[in-house]
């Protein structure tokens, strides 16, 4: 649980809040806003990053799923979100999530996008910066 990170909320759009508590711990809150362009996480934990993110879905067609297992064949569209971690001028940043690809069968291997892959590295504005420039 300690784990639990921003993927989790950029990637379940519906998402709103996530509270996670271990054994007696302070519980820890994630939290996701939309805040014009950006998508915001604020990670009790962690602090806040800022987002651009961008999905796009569409239907499969049933030629493509012929041959698929059927929790294949009863889900027949696709989806993406892609989500870059940004800083005060709206530059990429390096992320705080783990650099891999999230799917529905998690990926292991580390991703090469984007560039720069530490997993723990984020920029922290100072206390009363405002939101990043839209």
């Amino acid at each position: 649980m300690r784990a639990v990170d921003d993927a989790l909320l950029l990637t379940l759009a519906g998402l709103e809040e996530v509270v996670v508590e271990i054994n007696g711990e302070s519980p820890r809150t994630l939290s996701r806003r939309t805040d014009g362009p950006f998508t915001v996480v604020d990670d009790s934990g962690d602090g806040v990053t800022y987002w651009r993110t961008a999905a796009a879905h569409g239907p499969l067609t049933p030629e493509l799923l012929t041959d698929r297992p059927v929790e294949e064949r009863l889900r027949p569209h696709w989806s993406v979100t892609w989500a870059v971690p940004v800083d005060s001028d709206g530059s990429p940043a390096r992320p705080r999530t783990s650099p891999v690809v999230h799917a529905p069968t998690p990926a292991t291997s580390r991703s090469a996008s984007p560039p720069c892959s530490s997993p723990r590295s984020r920029w922290t504005p100072p206390a009363g910066t405002p939101p990043p420039a839209r």
